[in-house]
């Protein structure tokens, strides 16, 4: 994700990262854990989760975090990973994880951008 914000953060594009409820919490559904976190009991939790994961990953992409009542969550239906392309507050594109590895929707994202781009220049 971070060669993306690299290549298209520069042409224009902006990149945001919500962080939800974990996914694969290690005291509910651990699996393959990229950084080990139990499931958030309150927002500081959550903050210092989404902390850990910039630290841990190098994660360049800005990061929010959704509230304890996972309204972005509710109204994205965000879990557990989900990618969109909004475009002048039009939602233009949403890619679904695919569950054979983390991230293989970064593939799809880039081939939106590039599509985008190609036009552009």
């Amino acid at each position: 994700m971070n060669s993306l914000f690299d290549r298209y953060s520069v042409l224009g594009a902006s990149f945001l990262t919500v962080y939800i409820s974990e996914a694969h919490a290690t005291n509910e559904w651990k699996l393959g854990n990229v950084v080990e976190v139990e499931q958030h009991k309150n927002l500081e939790d959550r903050v210092s989760a989404a902390e850990r994961l910039i630290k841990e990953t190098g994660w360049k992409v800005p990061v929010v975090v959704d509230g304890m009542e996972n309204e972005f969550n509710k109204q994205y239906a965000a879990w557990p990973e989900r990618a969109y392309v909004i475009q002048e507050g039009k939602m233009k594109y949403i890619c679904d994880v695919s569950f054979e590895g983390d991230m293989e929707w970064v593939p799809a994202i880039e081939n939106w951008l590039d599509n985008f781009y190609a036009n552009k220049l």
